[in-house]
């Protein structure tokens, strides 16, 4: 019996991943090209992030698809929150099992949030699948996140040199558009956090990149901040509540 390639999804992993995918309704008039299958969907997911490939790479002869097929449904499980909650699965079933020495764990989210950082010992039918979607988030979220702060705080000085802070917008728009579709998912997220970020320099540079890449992974952050701003007593807020509103409309529409 041929050995099983690290993003080939066996069949006890996918009965616990399939449930938690969202359910896409075909259309019943112009349904248009049929939508390719999760699995296979997923396992092309895998062989990127385990090959270290460019999305637009991905072999056709596989059958996964395009890589821009995976990477959008990449995109729309992560933002539905699907690792997250595979995430959950995964420790209660090893937990239940007995598989996790919990006297050797440990988390630390001061510096970056962790995505798919978790022990597996026994289950040993599911590991290599589980390390294949760590090895592409976990290895590559910090460097990502890094390279992406240090060229807002470069465009930053140059705007306040020239006192041209548009000039640094338009900067960082052409930063992000240079972006690979995975790291694109790593700055939403980055760009999601300091939308709440208590300086306000800060705060109202992520909203301007938020608004003008129309980036609605940022929603639950936005909807966060506006719920703070209106309980808030500051002058200031309720402008900037009315403006923070304005954009959760906005990119709510556009994402509908």
């Amino acid at each position: 019996m041929a050995q099983r390639r690290p993003w080939e999804v066996e069949d006890g992993l996918w009965e616990l991943i399939e449930p938690l995918l969202p359910k896409v309704e075909r259309r019943f008039r112009h349904p248009g090209r049929r939508r390719l299958d999760d699995r296979k969907a997923l396992c092309g997911i895998l062989f990127v992030l385990y090959t270290g490939i460019a999305w637009e790479f991905l072999p056709q002869e596989l059958g996964y698809g395009s890589g821009m097929t995976c990477w959008r449904r990449l995109r729309d499980w992560h933002q539905a929150g699907v690792w997250q909650r595979l995430h959950e699965v995964l420790l209660a079933k090893l937990n239940a099992a007995g598989a996790i020495d919990w006297d050797r764990s440990a988390a630390d989210g001061s510096h970056v949030r962790a995505l798919a950082e978790w022990r597996l010992s026994s289950a040993r039918e599911l590991q290599v699948s589980i390390n294949g979607i760590r090895r592409g988030w976990s290895l590559a979220v910090t460097d990502v996140r890094s390279r992406w702060l240090a060229q807002w705080a470069d465009a930053d000085r140059r705007g306040r040199e020239a006192k041209d802070s548009q000039g640094a917008l338009i900067e960082l728009f052409a930063h992000y558009r240079a972006l690979s579709p995975a790291d694109r998912l790593v700055v939403d997220d980055l760009l999601a956090d300091l939308a709440n970020s208590p300086e306000e320099s800060v705060r109202f540079d992520a909203l301007a990149l938020i608004k003008e890449l129309h980036i609605t992974a940022a929603l639950p952050a936005l909807r966060r901040l506006a719920n703070k701003l209106e309980q808030s007593n500051d002058r200031g807020a309720s402008y900037e509540w009315a403006k923070v509103t304005r954009m959760i409309v906005r990119l709510g529409a556009g994402g509908e």
